[in-house]
C-alpha cells in the first residue's frame, strides 16, 4: 500500500523491525512480551528454517525458528522518518530482552518500515 492508496485518518500498522529468531530444540520455548514499552507490539511466528546450514555448517534443522516482527499501530499514515524513528526506540527497548535470553538464542533483525 502506499500513501495514495490510504484511505485518510484511517489506523493503519507500520513494520518496524523484521527477522529471525531460533533456538535449540532442546532449549524451552522463548517469550517475550506482547508489547514493548512504548506500545510496539511483537509478534512471534514459528516458521521452518528459512535456509539449510549456518555458516559455521550446523544444520538449521537441529533449531526452532521463529519470524519475529515488531509493528505498531498509528492514526493515520506516517513519513518515515517518524517510522524510522520509532523503529531505534523499538529496537532500544528490545535489545536488552534479546540480550536476556539463553547464550543458546540467536537472532537477526532489522529495520522493515513499510505497512504491515
Amino acid at each position: 500500500m502506499t500513501k495514495d492508496e490510504h484511505p485518510v485518518g484511517q489506523p493503519i500498522a507500520f513494520k518496524l523491525l523484521q527477522g529471525y529468531l531460533w533456538h535449540p530444540k532442546s532449549l524451552a520455548v522463548i517469550s517475550l512480551p506482547a508489547k514493548l514499552p512504548s506500545g510496539a507490539m511483537i509478534v512471534m511466528d514459528t516458521i521452518d528454517a528459512p535456509f539449510a546450514f549456518f555458516e559455521d555448517g550446523t544444520w538449521t534443522g537441529t533449531q526452532v525458528f521463529y519470524q519475529l516482527t515488531v509493528l505498531e499501530i498509528f492514526p493515520d499514515w506516517q513519513d518515515n522518518d517518524i517510522i524510522a524513528a520509532r523503529a531505534l526506540l523499538a529496537s532500544k527497548e528490545l535489545d536488552p530482552l534479546l540480550n536476556a535470553t539463553p547464550a543458546e538464542v540467536g537472532w537477526s533483525l532489522s529495520e522493515d518500515l513499510r505497512p504491515a
